[in-house]
């Protein structure tokens, strides 16, 4: 009898944990679908020299690698060569209004590789929206660094 109490409580247990760690459950948080879906516009704004875009989820006086985000956009307009910038498996954390993201990305300019590494977003909930406060990078190499699971970016 006994015995039978003790597997009941275990086996609730682990179905509640596994339940909290569910990464269905987890991939379908809209605050954490929203924060990176906000990341992902910062790399379509860079690959694509898209100021506008870059400026409407980042916060005036935000800095990306130190610059602020007016000067780092400003070098959009000589830029013409095609960039791609992926980011896969984001690590989200989030509490309350502050929100943060680790992510490895690769980067390819011209359709040719360039670099990789990891990008890191920070982010606040203001009025209802996620906004980038900064963003910092490294660039490395492989076996410094990892290539995006997918392979090479379609052209």
């Amino acid at each position: 009898m006994m015995k039978n109490c003790f597997i009941s409580i275990l086996l609730t247990i682990s179905i509640v944990l596994l339940q909290s760690c569910s990464p269905v459950e987890q991939a379908t948080d809209p605050e954490r679908e929203a924060v990176i879906d906000v990341a992902e516009k910062v790399l379509d704004a860079i690959g694509n020299a898209d100021a506008a875009l870059l400026h409407s989820v980042m916060l005036s006086g935000a800095r990306m690698n130190g610059r602020l985000v007016q000067e780092y956009a400003s070098g959009f307009a000589a830029r013409e060569e095609p960039m791609v910038e992926r980011m896969w498996d984001p690590e989200v954390f989030i509490d309350g209004q502050i929100a943060s993201i680790w992510t490895p990305y690769d980067f390819y300019r011209n359709g040719e590789f360039s670099h990789c590494g990891i990008d890191a977003f920070q982010l606040r909930k203001i009025d209802g929206e996620w906004k980038v406060v900064g963003l910092i990078w490294n660039s490395l190499q492989p076996p410094d660094c990892q290539m995006h699971p997918a392979g090479p970016p379609v052209q």
